[in-house]
């Protein structure tokens, strides 16, 4: 599975580069998230069974669903620390962080991990299953 989280990766890190560029044009606002881990999962779906011919079996899916949730986190967590360090408010982040509870925290988290594990779930699930239909039917004609 490491192949294709290294491609979920890059997909993932490009979507974020190209929905931040629009966003500064349009201000679409943090509305981007959800389409970015779309853009992640169903690329890294479509490579993966145009290069196994199948799709995910129940291990590899639970795998590349988790796999790519730990990479979204170490990719935003990344973005934070090159944020803070290029603008030099390490201090007013931290303050900022300490006025909310951790309990609000470990529930936001708790939720963006659900739409992330629903978003993944239905990339390496539905969306590989119409890859892998779509290359059938290539093959058929």
């Amino acid at each position: 599975m490491k192949p294709y989280l290294w491609i979920f990766t890059g997909a993932y890190t490009v979507a974020l580069m190209i929905f931040g560029v629009i966003s500064i044009f349009i201000h679409i606002g943090s509305s981007s998230g959800v389409p970015t881990l779309i853009a992640g999962g169903f690329f890294t779906a479509w490579h993966f069974v145009k290069r196994e011919k199948r799709i995910p079996n129940a291990d590899e899916k639970v795998q590349l669903i988790w796999g790519s949730i730990a990479c979204t986190f170490i990719i935003s967590a990344l973005l934070v620390f090159i944020f803070v360090l290029a603008t030099g408010t390490s201090q007013a982040v931290i303050a900022s962080l300490q006025l909310i509870p951790m309990w609000i925290w470990l529930i936001a988290i708790a939720f963006i991990i659900l739409i992330e594990f629903a978003v993944f779930y239905f990339s390496y699930g539905w969306f590989a299953i119409k890859c892998l239909e779509g290359q059938q039917k290539k093959r058929q004609r």
